[in-house]
C-alpha cells in the first residue's frame, strides 16, 4: 500500500540509544517499574504526520507493517526486545504488557490500592493496565 501520494506526509525514523547507566540510575533511586532490561539498547521510534484524515488508515497500515517487518528481522537475528516506551507508542500497542507480567501485576496492585474506584482505568484516556 504505497503512501508516497499522501499529501503533506512526514515520516521520521529515530534511533534512541539507551546506555545501561540510565537504567542503573533508576535502580539506585527506588527501582525500575517499567521492567526495562539493564543493558545497552537502541529504541526505534517511527513518527508520522499527514494532513487529510481520509489517509489515516493507509498511513497507519504502512506504519504497522514497517514496524512488524523490523520486529520480525530483529527477532530472526536474536535482537528483538519487546519493550515499548509509553511516550512513543501507538494507541493500539500493548505498552504496559510489554513491561512483563510481574511488573503489570505490581502496577495493577498499586492501581487497586491508590485508585480503588479505578478512575484512571475507566474515566480517562491513555494506556490501560492489562
Amino acid at each position: 500500500m504505497p503512501i508516497a501520494s499522501v499529501p503533506y506526509l512526514q515520516a521520521t525514523l529515530t534511533f534512541q540509544p539507551m546506555g545501561v547507566s540510565i537504567f542503573e540510575a533508576g535502580e539506585k533511586n527506588g527501582g525500575n517499574v517499567l521492567g526495562v532490561k539493564h543493558k545497552a539498547q537502541a529504541w526505534l521510534d517511527l513518527t508520522t504526520a499527514w494532513s487529510n484524515q481520509a489517509d489515516d488508515e493507509k498511513v497507519l497500515a504502512v506504519s504497522r507493517k514497517f514496524l512488524n517487518d523490523v520486529a520480525k528481522m530483529a527477532k530472526k537475528q536474536g535482537l528483538l526486545y519487546d519493550y515499548l516506551f509509553l511516550n512513543d507508542a501507538a494507541k493500539d500497542q500493548e505498552v504496559i504488557a510489554s513491561y512483563g507480567k510481574k511488573q503489570a501485576r505490581f502496577l495493577k496492585a498499586v492501581s487497586e490500592r491508590y485508585d480503588p474506584d479505578q478512575v484512571f482505568q475507566k474515566l480517562v484516556g491513555g494506556f490501560k493496565l492489562p
